[in-house]
C-alpha cells in the first residue's frame, strides 16, 4: 500500500462492507458468527478478539506515530 489513502478508503469499505451484511437477512448469521468462541481453547470470542487485541494494536500504532511527530515530524518544534 503505497498510498496512504488506500489504507482509509479499505477500512471505510470494510466497515460499510460489515453494515451492509449486519442490516441484510444474513444479519443474525454474522451476529452469530461475531458471538461465537474461538478455537484453541480461548474463552473470548471473535468479537472480544477485535476490541481488545485488535484496538490495543491500533492505540500502539497511533501512539507510535504520534511519538515520531514529536521527535521527528511536524510537531518537532
Amino acid at each position: 500500500m503505497k498510498r496512504e489513502s488506500l489504507s482509509g478508503l479499505l477500512l471505510i469499505a470494510c466497515a460499510i462492507l460489515a453494515m451492509a451484511i449486519s442490516n441484510s437477512p444474513f444479519g443474525p448469521v454474522y451476529e452469530r458468527w461475531l458471538q461465537a468462541p474461538l478455537p484453541a481453547g480461548t474463552h473470548m470470542s471473535l468479537l472480544h478478539w477485535v476490541n481488545d487485541a485488535v484496538m490495543a494494536l491500533f492505540f500502539f500504532v497511533v501512539g507510535a506515530e504520534v511519538k515520531r511527530e514529536f521527535l521527528y515530524g511536524e510537531l518537532k518544534s
